[in-house]
């Protein structure tokens, strides 16, 4: 199943459409208006990972995971090969809760960026919190994607 997984991101992350969609995702993190003081900063934040992470990002990696196997047939030879076809969903929601992960890790890295050059001044607790908001967040969209595998 390892191998599976590595071979699933290896041919995803060839592709330029993934990386396109993390710049778009970061440009729009910079781009983004600053608070006035650390609450609305760490609020603008908050915004910006409920309005684009769940499902503007959920979907479209759910979709590069299994739109692939239309195109490449690797689901057919895995199951030719003897391998489950339990153990090759789970490989890919796999897939898609790595490259959720990732995304959504690149969202909170340029949050932390972002409150570091604003000239309000965050305290490590309202990091902490973002954090969780953040955790929380992935969560929510591995629950997204695991619904969506199921269907």
């Amino acid at each position: 199943m390892r191998r599976l997984i590595r071979a699933d991101l290896r041919r995803i992350l060839r592709r330029p459409t993934y990386y396109l969609w993390g710049l778009a995702i970061l440009a729009l993190a910079i781009i983004m208006p600053m608070g006035d003081n650390a609450a609305g900063q760490i609020e603008s934040m908050r915004m910006l990972v409920t309005d684009v992470s769940l499902m503007v990002l959920s979907i479209p990696i759910f979709n590069r995971v299994f739109a692939d196997e239309l195109n490449t047939g690797s689901m057919q030879c895995a199951i030719g090969r003897g391998m489950s076809r339990t153990k090759i969903i789970i490989a890919k929601l796999w897939d898609s809760i790595i490259l959720l992960s990732s995304v959504i890790g690149v969202l909170f890295i340029a949050a932390l960026i972002k409150n570091h050059l604003a000239d309000v001044a965050v305290t490590p607790r309202q990091n902490a919190h973002l954090f969780a908001f953040f955790v929380f967040s992935l969560i929510a969209g591995i629950a997204f994607l695991a619904v969506a595998e199921l269907i």
